[in-house]
């Protein structure tokens, strides 16, 4: 993607336990999946890398990590707006 920041398909996937190579739009993946997408000799780089640590086991980990840490951040930002909101109301 060039400008989806957060990626329901990525997420879903590694969910699912699937390496994952996307643009660096998706910050909340490891820079270690990140490639360029108009370059092929960067994604095929990025791919040969996530499939490396999906064989040694550590990229469904790596990737799981951090969108469990992407989603507890989200709950607190949208607690907080929502915070803001009711007192901004009273």
């Amino acid at each position: 993607s060039y400008s989806e920041t957060f990626n329901l398909v990525t997420a879903d996937a590694i969910a699912m336990g699937v390496p994952v190579v996307v643009s660096d739009q998706i910050g909340w993946v490891p820079s270690l999946f990140h490639a360029d997408p108009n370059s092929t000799r960067s994604i095929s780089c990025a791919l040969r890398r996530a499939e490396f640590l999906d064989e040694v086991g550590i990229a469904a980990r790596w990737n799981k990590r951090r969108l469990h840490k992407y989603n507890v951040q989200a709950k607190k930002d949208i607690v907080r707006a929502i915070g803001s909101v009711v007192l901004a109301q009273v």
